[in-house]
């Protein structure tokens, strides 16, 4: 998908009330972050890595602390990202 119809989409669910869930790979998940800060603001979201796994990992806070959580540890594995419902 080009970045023009991810960031349509994204401004499409915005004002969505409920959680969204996505999955990314983990070579895309800072592009990704980084275009739902853009599109949503800094929401609260949880990044679910492994689930189900013995290595998996639960790392949460706002969408722009997550994008530094990542900058300083590559992400790895099966991504699971929740990010919370609009409050407006």
């Amino acid at each position: 998908i080009r970045k023009g119809r991810i960031v349509w989409w994204l401004e499409q669910m915005r004002s969505y009330p409920r959680s969204i869930i996505y999955f990314c790979g983990p070579h895309h998940i800072l592009r990704f972050l980084g275009e739902l800060l853009e599109a949503f603001g800094d929401r609260e979201a949880c990044v679910a890595r492994e689930m189900t796994k013995r290595h998996e990992e639960y790392v949460r806070g706002t969408i722009s602390g997550l994008i530094s959580h990542f900058e300083a540890r590559a992400p790895r594995g099966e991504i699971t990202l929740v990010v919370a419902g609009s409050v407006d």
